[in-house]
């Protein structure tokens, strides 16, 4: 990511005509809309769950149920074993449907636990926070997995690089404008200013999955 917060909130303060340098005498401060950024940023990552993907290697808990990690929304991959130390890539793992494991396999989740995980179960509508594993583990073994999070952005500042990646910045714009006219609520004509930036911010996420649907590998002409 390369676009800073900064440039969002520039481009932000021409649409508003709200430029002035003295911070006091402005309707809507920079501390303010780096509030509303920073928002933006936990708004698309909860309405686009492959929007801030993250790789981790997490160590599993005894048993079959498992829990995803601190501020993460969803499980997007499993990707391999990675052994008892947690650095040794070991055989990979397939994500398997849980009513097609219950109907397969209904004693799965006592089974004998072992330190390889074979399959992961997972319920993406249902618990989306939560997966199960086949073997249950030994809670001695580690999983390599890619889930979608809440971007950790307390700390940042306004000169810092945005945490999302850049082709969302357009869509933190409208969510910042959308949020300075909610401020003016009361205002002639800053509700309707409010619905239309909030549309546009919807609307941007909305396409881009569209156009990810469209232009996914496996969905294309001649792929396999």
């Amino acid at each position: 990511m390369t676009t800073t917060y900064q440039t969002i909130i520039d481009k932000a303060e021409i649409v508003l005509q709200d430029e002035e340098s003295d911070q006091s005498i402005r309707r809507w401060s920079e501390t303010e809309m780096l509030g509303w950024a920073k928002d933006a940023e936990l708004e698309i990552a909860k309405l686009k769950q492959d929007s801030y993907p993250v790789i981790e290697v997490v160590k599993l808990l005894a048993g079959s149920q498992q829990a995803l990690p601190t501020r993460a929304t969803q499980l997007m991959d499993v990707l391999s074993n990675m052994s008892t130390d947690g650095t040794t890539r070991g055989d990979v793992v397939s994500v398997v449907d849980k009513a097609l494991m219950n109907s397969f396999n209904p004693s799965w989740m006592t089974e004998t636990a072992t330190s390889v995980c074979t399959h992961v179960i997972y319920d993406t509508l249902r618990s989306p926070k939560i997966y199960w594993v086949y073997p249950q583990s030994t809670g001695t073994n580690y999983l390599e997995i890619m889930c979608n999070k809440l971007p950790d952005n307390d700390s940042v500042v306004i000169g810092d690089n945005i945490m999302m990646p850049d082709e969302y910045g357009n869509s933190m714009l409208h969510y910042i404008i959308a949020m300075c006219f909610a401020k003016d609520y009361d205002i002639p004509n800053s509700q309707s200013r409010l619905g239309i930036h909030m549309g546009i911010f919807l609307e941007g996420l909305g396409r881009k999955e569209a156009g990810e649907e469209i232009y996914h590998p496996k969905r294309t002409e001649g792929s396999v």
